[in-house]
């Protein structure tokens, strides 16, 4: 005898079929669906799907179930956990650290003492510069530099006025160096800071010969960088 399996038991078929004829007839034994014969007529159709249709909802149901196992379990193991007594776990924490670097002048722009008479007869005229503040996280150097290697003139004043007839100390009293269009250390720091003021001194020459009235002007360019 052989058994069927359907969506919801297990049906036996015996090993002879009766078939339309008068006459008994005894086949080889095989598995047929419920409501099927030999004779290749099929019998109650709709009652057989609806009764294989659980089937699919069954797998369906089982599937999302192993799913979510699947996901719990993941998530169990990236847990850190221990059950000892005493109970000791490790959290170890990173950070990736980027460079900070911060450049403030006190004036985007400086106004020079006009030249009277005394600054010519002395050649040149001293006045305060902007006064620049660096913040850094780590070692720094700041430069100083000319954006051209001549003054801007207008109204009759000096095309050809050098930039280097602008000079620039850190300090008052200290040694003037002439401004040139290739950057030069102002200052510097080995370690980051949390802000170092630097103020910046110009000295300007003037000539009688050279000269002229007129309007000049000359963009001064501070560069802050690190190693």
């Amino acid at each position: 005898m052989l058994l069927y399996v359907s969506s919801l038991s297990w049906h036996s078929v015996p090993d002879c079929m009766e078939i339309e004829h008068s006459n008994k007839s005894c086949h080889s034994a095989r598995a047929l669906p419920l409501g099927w014969s030999t004779s290749g007529r099929k019998h109650e159709t709709d009652h057989y799907i609806e009764r294989a249709t659980p089937v699919k909802h069954t797998a369906k149901i089982t599937l999302g179930m192993l799913a979510l196992l699947t996901v719990g379990a993941a998530r169990a193991q990236a847990q850190n956990t221990c059950a000892a007594n005493p109970c000791s776990l490790n959290d170890t924490v990173k950070v990736t650290v980027t460079t900070v670097l911060r450049l403030s002048l006190s004036q985007s722009a400086t106004a020079l003492t006009p030249p009277n008479e005394a600054a010519y007869d002395a050649g040149f005229q001293l006045d305060n510069g902007p006064v620049a503040t660096v913040k850094a996280n780590r070692g720094w150097t700041l430069k100083v530099s000319a954006n051209a290697a001549t003054w801007t003139a207008a109204g009759g004043a000096n095309a050809s006025k050098a930039a280097g007839d602008l000079l620039w100390a850190t300090s008052s009293g200290g040694t003037y160096t002439s401004l040139t269009t290739s950057p030069v250390t102002f200052g510097s720091a080995a370690t980051g800071n949390a802000g170092t003021a630097q103020p910046a001194f110009y000295k300007t020459l003037w000539s009688y010969t050279n000269d002229t009235p007129g309007d000049y002007s000359l963009v001064v360019v501070y560069t802050l960088s690190a190693p």
